[in-house]
């Protein structure tokens, strides 16, 4: 397996006029880099629900399942972002409970479970995936002709 970095979800994000959020993943240790993942529109929800530590009027697909862990004693103890093909990720989750599975699955789903969880689940990328990505772009600076004059 390719060298793996933890990384950290810093924002769940969409440009207009796209109709598909993203995630924004970060390197927890130095150079900090980041990556996007682009993923669902529901996906992005899912994940902003659980991100921000709100109640769903129902439970969502991702707390059922987890749910099901908990009550199974089976915990999420990792997840890997493990390869793109194009704008395609591809993830799997580290399951341990009286015996350790490993499951492969998109990453806005282990994301979303891991987020869940009763204490933090490590999220590692492959170090390939880290190094493809291009740097952030800086925010556009308005122009001093652009303002309005006093």
């Amino acid at each position: 397996m390719a060298a793996m970095h933890q990384v950290a979800l810093v924002d769940i994000a969409m440009e207009l006029p796209a109709s598909h959020p993203y995630l924004v993943l970060q390197e927890v240790d130095q150079p900090c880099r980041e990556m996007r993942i682009p993923i669902g529109l529901s996906d992005g929800v899912a994940i902003a629900y659980a991100w921000r530590g709100l109640a769903t009027p129902r439970p969502l697909s991702h707390e059922l399942f987890s749910d099901i862990l908990t009550r199974l004693d089976v915990n999420l103890a990792m997840v890997h972002i493990t390869e793109a093909r194009g704008q395609t990720y591809f993830a799997e989750v580290t399951l341990v409970g009286a015996s350790t599975h490993v499951v492969p699955c998109r990453p806005s789903d282990a994301i979303a479970l891991a987020l869940r969880q009763p204490l933090p689940v490590p999220i590692l990328v492959a170090d390939d995936l880290l190094a493809e990505q291009p740097a952030p772009e800086a925010p556009e600076q308005p122009s001093t002709s652009d303002q309005p004059s006093t």
